[in-house]
């Protein structure tokens, strides 16, 4: 039925909206806190924590976000028209994905890789930050730690 949620998952990476097991890429209605954005043609969406901002995001061409900026990361997955760029939203804000009725293809949704589900024509997925942070405890200085480890895994020096 139409507004029933089947599902609430949280994810410390990322959820993607993306493209199955077919070959035809995605229609997806970006809105953000109930205001029209964009309609995006690509094979998928990565919304991305800062955490996750580091993998498939930045794979992508997303940004590079360090942990305490509080915010999520919109990244379009080679979407068909140059428009489309990374976004980054604040924390707090409602993000939803729309499948809408004229799509192509049916994407499927995963939180971290895992809960993989179709979406029907008409589905939403709404994502926000969590008001519970996950905490980590750090030995060294959080920034300093952060910026050594992007260093070393990206062979910045």
């Amino acid at each position: 039925p139409e507004g029933e949620v089947t599902a609430v998952r949280r994810a410390l990476n990322e959820c993607l909206v993306a493209r199955g097991s077919g070959s035809a890429f995605q229609k997806l209605d970006c809105h953000v806190d109930n205001k029209f954005v964009a309609q995006f043609q690509a094979d998928g969406v990565i919304i991305a924590t800062p955490s996750g901002s580091s993998a498939y995001s930045m794979a992508v061409g997303g940004s590079l976000v360090a942990p305490s900026v509080p915010c999520m990361l919109l990244t379009p997955i080679a979407p068909h028209m140059l428009t489309a760029r990374p976004t980054i939203l604040p924390a707090g804000c409602e993000l939803e994905l729309r499948v809408p009725q004229d799509a192509r293809a049916t994407p499927v949704v995963s939180f971290d890789g895992m809960h993989e589900q179709e979406l029907q024509r008409g589905a939403r997925v709404r994502v926000t930050t969590s008001m519970s942070p996950v905490p980590f405890i750090h030995v060294t200085q959080h920034l300093d730690d952060w910026f050594h480890s992007i260093r070393t895994k990206l062979h910045w020096a």
